[in-house]
Order: C-alpha cells, then structure tokens, then sequence
C-alpha cells in the first residue's frame, strides 16, 4: 500500500526531517507517532515507545472529518442530501425550544460549522446526547456565521446511523475503508443515547489516518476506483465558510477558512484536526500529508503553532525533486526515529534532600483537591508519591529521569460510552526530576482511550511543603489541581 523511501528520494534530506523532529521535542511536545509522505511513499515514520503502529490512537476532533466523509457516502447512495432539514431526522426531540431557525438548519449547514447555535448543551453524565442538543435555544441564522459547534458534527453522525442502521464508523468500513487498507480492529467509543460519539471519539491507528487523509486528497478514488463523487469530495475540502471571527493572530487552521468538518491550510491544502493534536496535514501542491498523533492537552494554540511553523518553512518549502541519496544521514535518521520515546521530564536525578524527604509524611491544609496527606519514598532510581483522599490512600510509582509505566489510581475509568464508569482504571507512566535543590517535579500522563496529563510539584522547606498539581486533561483528573500546604507528621 505505502512504500518505504528515504527523504532524499521524496525531495528533501534526512537532515531536514531530523532536524524537525528535534525541534518538536525541544519545545516538549508530546508527541506519540509521525509520519510523512508523498504520494505513495513514507519518507519518515516514527513511534514514541511504548506506542507502535498498531496501536489504536483516539483521534478526538479528526473524528469530525470522518463524519463528514459518511455524510457524503450516505448522499451519494440517496439516503439523505446536504439541503435536508437536520431537524427532520430527530422528530422524537421537538419542544419548545423548536423556532425557524432550527427549522432552517440543513445538514450543509451543520457540515459547514454554520448551524443554528452558537452555544452548548451539556450532556456529558446524561441519559441522552442527542437529545441534549435540543434543551438550547437557537442564537444564530443558519448558513451564515461559522460557529465550532461540536455536537453538530455528533448529530451529523446520528443521522447517518438513523438512516443506515449502522455505527457510522462501521458503515464507512463496510462501503469504503477496508477496501483501501484500514484496519479492521478500528472502531468509535459511543456517547449516552447509543450513538457513536461522532465529534471525538474514533480510535485507528496512525497508518489508517495516514489512508484516510490520502483517500480525502485524491478525492474520493483509490486504485483508480471511485468510492464517493468528486463533487462532495471538492466540496468537502473547499473554503466553505471564512473561520476568522476575530481578524487578528490565530494559528494557521483558525484563519484559512472552513470546509465540511475539515480546516483550509495555507496553499490551498486542508487539514484533519483533533484536540491535543491530533492532525493530517495535506499539502496537493507537493502531495504532502503530514500525519501525527500527540497528548498536548490545553496546550494547542501553542503547540500547534510550533507543529505548523516548522512544518509550513522547514519541510514543505523544502519538497523538491529526487535529491543524491545520502546513505550515512538516511541511516542516522532511521536510528534517530526509532530510538523515539514518550517525553519525559528533564532535570536532576538526584539531591542531598532525598535521604531527609524520604518517607515522610505530611498532612495538608484543607484543599480542592481533597487530599488529606502526601508522601514520597525513594530509592535509587525510582520512587513512589503517595497521597491520601476520601478514596483511601493511592500510589504512583515513577522513574526518576525516565518513565516506569503503570495504572492510574482508583477502580473507575470511562468505557466505551463517554461519561460513563465503569471498573478498571486507565494506563499511565510517570517520571520526576528535582527542578530545585528542595523541588521535586512528578509528571504523569494517562495513555489509555482517554488522554492526560498530572503536574505535581512538590516544595520543600524544614519540615513543611507545598504541593501545585496541575491537570491538563479533558473529563479525566478533574479534582487534581489546585495548591496548598502542609507539614510533616
């Protein structure tokens, strides 16, 4: 399906692609997978262990983009058309709140980020999503202003499972993505109601959302066959709705424009685009994609720019015709990507302090946390950080300079429906470093379906300590942030 090349023979040098990818990791960028192509070819690929490429990687937001792509399969076998009434598919949710502009919202519209509200319903810990939707009162005209309006994409998903009888996800495999290579073990977590969650949820791997990005720039054809008409295919990747609402700085996708469930990029490529970036960045001057899977949470409008920077004057600038293989940079690269890990904290691995914290007990003042007391032991090159809650006492074991990988306290995690618990608890790994003669840093990232990050500094001066936890996380680690003080017991 996809060829292995070197960078030279796609146009650029191994030295460029290195240089790249350790600029990403000197702004600490999270990174989980990259892969660059052009056309056919892979011309660097990289996993950061313990992530390889099978493993199934939530996409978040890209998951938009597939919606949008069986919107259009749907259209073509006659099931539904963009100019249709979004409403008329769910008459089990008509209400009060139904005015004309509700009325008037087509599924070009909703496709188009153009819909009827500029506001959210919560549903997250609700019987129903979709149904959600329709507690809200409109606030804006259809078709006209772009508004990010996510759980419209959801309800795009819901119409396509209405009117197929299937998981949207598993409708698209059947017709589309198995023919071209997409993993079968590939599937959505599910939102409460039974609907796929559509705007977030779909786990692949970063091999399938490198097929998927390339079956989307050749327009709907693989191997020559067509799967769903140019004209969708066009549209779906054209500058359907200006996204600048502000006019002023934004990173590169807030101000290209809008097509359906997918960003305008400079050059007139587009991108697919997920929280904590995810992205597939397609380049058709050069036949360029740019795929990458990443944990950023909360940190996008500043991560992205540098992904973007880099990427749009470094690499794609520098895609040029068939260079001299260098057999000796080609070779340290390959070394390079394959030696890839996920980030870990940097700093000290040892202090004078350790021996006198060690083991020590301090109880907190009351905080938001609700944490009672805390504790670290360490030895050698590892340790462990204790902390007391209404749930009991709970333990995280950590490497120090290097991640010791394990699960995450508790006996709750999400399962396959967003918002809803069940037994179990996620995969994670932790690290610390002293940042300070008397400061340990202790970083922890979930690595499960749901995505995360725990910042715990801990401060110590005699025998007292302050403790900032800090959570970079969506619907996960809610309670862990805040600050406060405590002494030794």
């Amino acid at each position: 399906m996809f060829n292995k090349i070197s960078p030279e023979k796609a146009g650029i040098s191994s030295e460029k692609i290195q240089h790249f990818v350790e600029t990403l990791n000197s702004y600490k960028i999270n990174t989980h997978s990259l892969i660059m192509a052009r056309g056919n070819d892979i011309f660097a690929e990289s996993y950061y262990k313990p992530y390889n490429q099978n493993t199934l990687h939530r996409m978040y937001s890209i998951s938009k983009s597939f919606v949008a792509i069986a919107v259009g399969l749907a259209e073509q076998e006659g099931l539904l058309s963009l100019d249709d009434n979004f409403l008329d598919y769910f008459p089990e949710y008509v209400n009060e709140n139904i005015d004309d502009k509700y009325r008037k919202t087509t599924i070009r519209d909703m496709l188009s980020m153009r819909s009827c509200m500029a506001d959210y319903a919560v549903w997250w810990g609700g019987d129903d999503r979709a149904k959600a939707y329709f507690t809200k009162t409109s606030n804006q005209v259809p078709g006209t202003n772009f508004h990010y309006d996510s759980s419209g994409s959801f309800l795009l998903g819901c119409i396509v499972e209405k009117v197929t009888g299937k998981l949207f996800l598993e409708y698209l495999k059947e017709k589309v993505l198995l023919k071209i290579g997409f993993s079968k073990e590939s599937y959505c977590l599910l939102a409460p109601g039974g609907h796929s969650h559509g705007d977030s949820g779909v786990m692949c791997t970063p091999r399938d959302l490198l097929i998927f990005a390339r079956f989307i720039m050749n327009g709907g054809v693989w191997n020559g066959k067509r799967y769903i008409n140019e004209e969708f295919m066009c549209a779906a990747v054209s500058k359907q709705t200006d996204n600048n609402l502000s006019g002023l700085a934004t990173p590169l996708c807030d101000h290209n424009g809008y097509g359906y469930l997918i960003w305008k990029m400079p050059r007139d490529g587009f991108a697919l685009i997920g929280m904590a970036d995810q992205i597939a960045v397609c380049d058709p001057k050069t036949d360029f994609i740019f795929v990458m899977t990443a944990e950023n949470m909360n940190l996008g409008d500043i991560t992205r720019t540098v992904i973007m920077h880099e990427l749009y004057n470094d690499i794609i600038p520098n895609l040029d015709k068939p260079l001299e293989e260098n057999v000796k940079a080609y070779d340290a690269l390959e070394t390079f990507l394959a030696g890839q890990k996920l980030l870990t904290l940097t700093g000290s691995v040892s202090k004078n302090i350790a021996q006198e914290i060690s083991g020590n007990k301090y109880v907190l003042e009351e905080n938001v946390m609700g944490i009672k007391t805390v504790s670290v032991t360490l030895d050698g090159d590892k340790g462990i950080f204790k902390y007391e809650n209404s749930q009991g006492e709970n333990c995280i074991e950590f490497g120090i300079g290097y991640n010791k990988f394990g699960k995450f306290p508790g006996n709750k995690r999400m399962g396959l429906t967003a918002s809803v618990y069940e037994e179990g608890t996620y995969d994670c790994c932790a690290s610390a470093v002293w940042c300070e003669e008397a400061k340990l840093h202790i970083l922890v990232r979930v690595i499960d379906t749901y995505l995360g990050t725990w910042s715990i500094v801990l401060g110590f001066k005699g025998d007292e300590i302050t403790v900032t936890m800090n959570k970079y996380a969506q619907r996960i680690l809610d309670d862990l942030e805040g600050t406060t003080a405590g002494k030794l017991i």
